[in-house]
């Protein structure tokens, strides 16, 4: 008897260790089938998806190194134009974080499509505005096309796992840069070979070759919410918008003043006052942009082998140097070399940022806390030109670059006493 127990206990464990064994293979197996299913899917839609935003902004900045000079022509005014010209930041800060919402309940890919479908009837208005009340209706329209940068980002960032965050956000950076770099290039080209007409013609174009490529693009499905875990939007918005977050927000805030009242704002302005030409400009922005999609390709390195408050430090002061100097020279050479290193600054901090907002979010408010970051970033795309214009009509163009530094200073301290570099090492140098 004592025999046939040890017997039957010798076989229940070798059938078990063999059943065991099986399932182990066929999950296995199972688990790398479903991973190359992923990746068969996501690898077609993440190709079409960076055609898609290399062509949404360039279709929304094609027009803008001759934008200020074409609204000076037509309304007279440098005031004007920093209004017209802030008209662009204000449906994205009203509007992001409903999007952002909204995005999170219905997903981003039809957001997305609304936004890039806009951003081609933008054009078009603009191309027939005739007054500055038209030109400002439909600037703002072109601001809401912006606006679905929210869900487009995070879209993009479906694509990949958290671990590649840094990467999936310094692509996406270079990819924008990278729209920006040839939309802004051929712009001052094409306006001064075809007229401006043209350039709004090209970028309603390109804004329907980005539609086409996002319309096949396939979104990763979220895993589905249990009812009882759904919240309504104010507690959503509660429990996303902590300080952290609100910090990174200021931080934005500062670093699209700098942008939106300088290089999208009155350079052009100030260049075409020491004599350069429309291709000239639309060069040197080109150039700038170029610096700043070298600026996002560094992030991934300069995170590797520096610490946070290293990188932020050195990016801020790499940027208030440049804009300081900017309008103490009459030489369009320097300017050039200036730009070029204000701009690597620029795009190391638009991927450093957004990747903080990554990382900081629950995979379900994602979409929530990008909306928020980029609604209250765009109060300094709106308060940069508008104030920048009103300076400027009061004294000269050059006091702008003064007080862009200014608020670069104040960005660069809430940058090292407010944000906290979440999975950012403390090892490193």
């Amino acid at each position: 008897m004592k025999k046939l127990l040890q017997w039957a206990l010798h076989v229940d464990n070798k059938f078990y260790n063999i059943i065991i064994h099986q399932v182990c293979i066929w999950q296995n197996f199972y688990q790398n089938l479903l991973k190359n299913i992923g990746k068969t899917i996501n690898k077609p839609s993440i190709h079409l998806t960076r055609i898609s935003i290399g062509f949404f902004w360039a279709s929304l900045y094609l027009y803008v190194p001759v934008l200020p000079i074409h609204v000076t022509n037509i309304t007279g005014s440098l005031e004007t134009v920093g209004i017209i010209l802030s008209a662009y930041a204000i449906a994205q800060l009203l509007l992001r974080i409903p999007i952002g919402l909204l995005a999170d309940k219905i997903g981003n890919k039809k957001l997305s499509l609304i936004a890039i479908l806009l951003s081609s009837l933008g054009s078009i208005l603009l191309m027939m505005s005739n007054n500055a009340n038209s030109l400002f209706l439909s600037r703002t329209l072109t601001g809401l096309a912006a606006a679905g940068w929210v869900p487009i980002s995070i879209l993009y960032s479906s694509y990949f796992t958290s671990e590649n965050t840094d990467k999936s956000m310094s692509e996406i950076v270079m990819i924008n840069s990278i729209g920006l770099l040839s939309a802004t290039y051929m712009g001052g080209i094409l306006a001064e070979k075809y007229g401006i007409n043209f350039v709004f013609v090209t970028a309603f174009i390109f804004g329907i070759i980005s539609l086409i490529c996002m319309s096949f693009s396939q979104e990763v499905k979220k895993m589905p919410i249990d009812n009882h875990h759904i919240q309504n939007p104010i507690q959503k918005l509660k429990k996303t918008m902590n300080k952290n977050l609100m910090a990174i927000c200021v931080v934005g805030s500062c670093l699209f003043y700098l942008t939106f009242s300088t290089i999208y704002g009155f350079i052009p302005i100030y260049l075409e006052k020491l004599g350069s030409s429309e291709t000239m400009i639309g060069f040197i922005i080109a150039f700038s942009l170029g610096a700043s999609l070298y600026g996002a390709f560094l992030l991934p390195k300069l995170n590797n082998k520096f610490s946070y408050k290293i990188v932020i430090c050195n990016t801020w002061l790499l940027m208030i140097v440049t804009t300081l100097i900017t309008p103490i020279t009459n030489n369009v050479m320097l300017i050039i070399l200036l730009q070029f290193f204000c701009g690597i600054g620029r795009g190391i901090m638009t991927a450093l940022l957004m990747s903080l907002v990554i990382k900081q979010s629950s995979m379900e408010n994602k979409s929530t806390s990008m909306g928020i970051y980029q609604s209250l970033y765009s109060v300094g795309m709106f308060v940069g030109p508008f104030l920048s214009g009103i300076i400027a009509a009061m004294t000269k163009v050059e006091s702008i670059f003064y007080l862009a530094a200014i608020i670069c200073i104040f960005g660069m301290f809430v940058s090292i006493l407010f944000v906290k570099p979440l999975e950012y090492k403390q090892n490193r140098i």
